[in-house]
């Protein structure tokens, strides 16, 4: 039996996750075709096929996608990092997200530019995403047209091992912020309904951990902030989302928040109560993420023996 939330997700369909070519061209490498989409901590960007410390990943980011990357110093570096400096562009329609489902229609074009340092004990990346997309159609809008969201995504990450990478016993920090800024017609309210709405949202997380692989102990503390929209009803959208197969515990972003939204929204359709719901009530629903929120969130995850795993967790929000 699936939970309400389970069945409302189109990853219970037979659908393609991956299908790609993957080849070397002059100076760099070529992947076209549909592919699983990761960056960073997984905050943003997660293609869920990850290890949740609760939970289980319900979607993961699906694209059809052009990338190419290149390693432009490889071989003429004036420094040691510059040998592993990586960048890369892409284009792509996404096929399943947080935010867009081509099987509902939601049509989507996306173009990425990144670069990304992997050097020894040392990961620091930056990507420039933009997408337009155009919603599906939603019964309840007012003028009964398709809305829209442009967004313009800056995202910085990195992570540090002190130690070396597999080394028995390792200490690290990671770390990932991101900004949207952009323009959306979705909130149709009094100060929007002409010249719709600006985007400004922004989140991050920091974490430090610590594995003892001999011991099979790892811990982590992490403090994350997602900005949340102190006045629903003006012309600027605040509200920032991590990716909803970025798990954080088992009970308040994962049920008890996406309940009360769903409620709110219930009421909202309720003919006695309201004349006309008002349109884009879909995206009020809290999908089991982190938003609205500041976090401190210490783990702990120990094996006393080889098939027992235990893990206790704590949030403070």
């Amino acid at each position: 039996g699936l939970t309400p939330m389970e069945a409302a997700q189109d990853i219970y369909l037979y659908l393609l996750r991956e299908g790609y070519l993957d080849f070397d061209v002059l100076v760099g490498r070529l992947k076209v075709g549909r592919q699983g989409v990761h960056w960073g901590t997984g905050m943003l960007v997660n293609n869920g096929l990850g290890d949740p410390d609760f939970g289980r990943a319900y979607r993961g980011n699906i694209s059809d996608r052009i990338v190419f990357g290149t390693k432009p110093f490889a071989l003429t570096a004036p420094y040691r990092w510059m040998e592993d400096l990586a960048l890369f562009v892409a284009a792509d329609r996404a096929v399943r997200d947080d935010n867009a489902s081509l099987l509902r229609k939601d049509e989507t074009i996306g173009g990425v530019f990144g670069a990304l340092v992997d050097h020894r004990r040392t990961k620091i990346g930056f990507i420039l995403s933009y997408r337009s997309q155009k919603d599906r159609p939603d019964g309840l809008h007012p003028t009964g047209e398709r809305t829209t969201v442009d967004a313009l995504t800056t995202d910085l990450y990195f992570r540090h091992f002190f130690n070396p990478v597999k080394a028995p016993k390792t200490l690290f920090v990671e770390g990932e912020v991101a900004l949207i800024t952009g323009h959306t017609d979705r909130p149709y309210l009094e100060e929007t309904f002409v010249d719709g709405a600006d985007v400004l949202s922004m989140g991050g997380l920091f974490r430090v951990g610590y594995e003892d692989r001999p011991n099979r102990l790892f811990t982590k503390l992490e403090a994350g902030f997602a900005s949340g929209d102190n006045d629903g009803r003006d012309d600027v959208a605040r509200s920032f989302r991590f990716n909803s197969d970025y798990r954080l515990g088992l009970i308040l972003f994962d049920q008890v928040l996406p309940l009360m939204t769903a409620r709110s929204a219930d009421r909202l359709t309720d003919p006695g109560l309201l004349g006309q719901p008002p349109g884009g009530l879909r995206f009020t629903v809290n999908q089991g993420v982190v938003t609205n929120a500041w976090y401190l969130y210490p783990f702990v995850r120990y094996a006393p023996i080889a098939d027992l795993e235990l893990r206790l967790g704590y949030i403070l929000a």
